[in-house]
């Protein structure tokens, strides 16, 4: 999605505009999200059955809930949500504000009604238009599709809240002693709602009927206000005249393993000028950007300048996956944040050789596949036979096994597509020439070397075939003045990678073992890659603020589909266990 020319003189000016305004307003904006935390706060304290005097105390009744049984619950919850309303308040969202507004201005109607608290009722009611004064510094627009859905699904509660509250009434009219006539009962519900007829009496399982509507009433309200709070949402988009400026500029300056990686299909371009480009997808209200931005260096502070405000005015936080370690002291001046999330294993091609005795295993592994008959083939996408394309991909769909293709950040998420014709197929044969796996690997410019994308085997093919054809692709990149040649990132691995880390956590080795419980294969990947004595290259996510970690790591994990990628590793890992208990009760048959 390309934006509109800014210099940096311009972009300053308008950050200086951003904050220039109203200091007065600006000042009450921050005393009212802490006045919401401090609410919050307030409600769980009590919540947990500690009274407070004086000005708080006020909170016990808050909203005028009819629910004895499951107040702390209530209250809990309450607290909770105020939490969650003021991060959404300090990310100056209109709709968090007016949502405050109701609260307050409800509160403040109910108080009048019941002639309760009259002078807090009054407080509130200031307190409304006071939030209403400073809306100016709430811009932040909420998603246009969420709110077509709270006017549908608001008056859909109403009408449910009051269908099931008149049907209880009716159904325990005998015992409450009520009339059943719909007048009375409508009623009823109206004042039970608002909390304002103590005077009916519920007996037996009767009781658990007041508690079970409030707690009805009070998930839905969040449910509902949860919607509106929703960050605006993209749709993905590009046109074809972005998609050929982001390729023009990887081909250009995409020297790093990850740059190819950005012209995806599935995600939307942010363009500075027509110098340097970033890829992102918006993922529950996270901005989750693959990589770096690909251009100049010097253009890097500009672009996320400009993407920081971009996304604060629609409400969205920023991750960016598999930063550059280089990268990380820009990020740094901008006032982000950086983790480490793994280490990439890089090849130095230069340094390749099957000779010496640290290779010893490795070089066993290629002579006996070379032994057995198995060759390697490689061609560039551009002249692959389309005979050849449906065989390997049949292999891929069998490999697969009907999960989806996994990946985000390190993944092109096609294959072997007619655009990408600079990628590299390395195809393995076995002793008929017959195609037996490959590899295909994405270019890293100019001629810097490759990186590696998909690892394909048929379905019980000999052990070793991928040690084989990765060493065979290492020698031929070597051979044709290629540098080197990127394998997997491994997460999180320095918590566990001795020998990338001279000091490790004593509790290392152990993580790794129970990302490989959970399905995935972190310590099987890593030892994989050691095979081939990679230099190891940290990769990090960048963030704005530690309160965003929970969110953006959801939305990183979802963006590259872990969840079915540990289901997928997990399915295998079953399939093999089974083929070496079979095998074993075979030979002693």
């Amino acid at each position: 999605m390309a934006e509109p020319e800014k210099s940096e003189e311009v972009l300053a000016g308008d950050i200086a505009a951003l904050h220039a305004g109203n200091w007065a307003q600006r000042a009450i904006a921050v005393i009212t999200i802490y006045f919401v935390v401090l609410l919050g706060f307030f409600n769980i304290l009590q919540s947990l059955g500690i009274r407070l005097q004086g000005h708080a105390f006020f909170l016990r009744n808050y909203m005028a809930l009819n629910t004895d049984r499951v107040a702390g619950a209530i209250l809990f919850l309450f607290g909770i949500f105020m939490f969650y309303l003021a991060y959404h308040l300090w990310l100056r969202k209109m709709a968090a504000l007016l949502l405050l507004c109701g609260i307050f201005l409800g509160r403040s109607l109910l108080g009048m009604i019941l002639g309760k608290n009259v002078s807090l009722a009054t407080m509130y009611f200031i307190l409304a238009i006071a939030l209403l004064w400073i809306a100016k510094e709430f811009y932040v627009k909420p998603d246009t599709a969420s709110i077509r859905r709270f006017r549908i699904l608001m008056p859909a509660f109403i009408v449910t809240y009051f269908a099931l509250s008149t049907a209880g009434l009716f159904l325990f009219r005998h015992s409450l002693g009520t009339p059943a006539d719909i007048r009375s009962l409508m009623q009823n519900s109206a004042l039970m709602a608002i909390g304002g007829n103590r005077t009916l009496s519920f007996r037996g399982w009767a009781v658990l009927f007041p508690d079970m509507l409030g707690l009805f009433a009070v998930i839905g309200l969040f449910l509902l206000a949860n919607l509106v709070l929703r960050a605006q949402r993209e749709r993905i988009f590009q046109t074809e005249g972005e998609h050929s400026r982001a390729l023009a500029l990887v081909k250009q300056y995409g020297s790093d393993s990850l740059a190819y990686f950005n012209v995806r299909e599935d995600k939307n371009l942010f363009f500075h000028s027509n110098g340097i480009f970033l890829a992102y997808r918006t993922i529950g209200g996270v901005a989750v950007v693959s990589g770096d931005p690909v251009g100049p260096p010097e253009l890097l502070p500009v672009i996320m300048g400009e993407f920081q405000q971009y996304c604060f005015d629609r409400g969205l936080r920023i991750a960016h996956v598999g930063a550059r370690q280089e990268y990380v002291h820009i990020y740094n001046k901008l006032d982000l944040k950086a983790i480490c999330i793994g280490e990439e294993a890089v090849v130095n091609l230069d340094d390749f050789s099957l000779e010496g005795r640290r290779v010893k295993t490795l070089r066993h592994s290629v002579t006996k596949l070379t032994k057995m008959g198995i060759t390697m083939e490689f061609q560039y996408n551009a002249g692959i036979p389309s005979h050849l394309k449906h065989e390997l991909a049949e292999i891929s769909a069998e490999w697969r096994e009907g999960t989806p293709e996994t990946g985000f950040s390190m993944g092109l998420g096609r294959l072997l597509h007619s655009e990408d014709e600079n990628c590299l197929l390395a195809i393995a044969y076995d002793a008929d020439s017959k195609p037996i796996g490959f590899l295909y690997m994405v270019p890293m410019y100019p001629h810097i070397g490759y990186s590696l994308d998909i690892t394909r085997t048929k379905i019980g093919a000999t052990n070793g075939l991928v040690e084989f054809m990765i060493a065979r692709t290492a020698q031929y990149l070597k051979e044709n003045k290629y540098r080197l040649m990127t394998l997997h990132l491994c997460g999180l691995s320095q918590m566990y990678n001795e020998e990338a880390n001279e000091k490790l956590p004593f509790w290392g080795s152990y993580f790794g073992r129970v990302l490989s419980y959970f399905g995935l294969p972190a310590m099987s990947v890593l030892r994989f890659d050691r095979k081939f004595f990679p230099q190891w290259k940290k990769r990090f996510v960048i963030f704005e603020s530690l309160i965003d970690i929970p969110k953006i790591a959801l939305a990183a994990l979802s963006a590259e589909k872990v969840p079915e990628l540990s289901k997928h590793y997990r399915k295998k890992r079953r399939y093999h266990i089974v083929r070496y208990l079979r095998s074993h009760a075979a030979k002693k048959v």
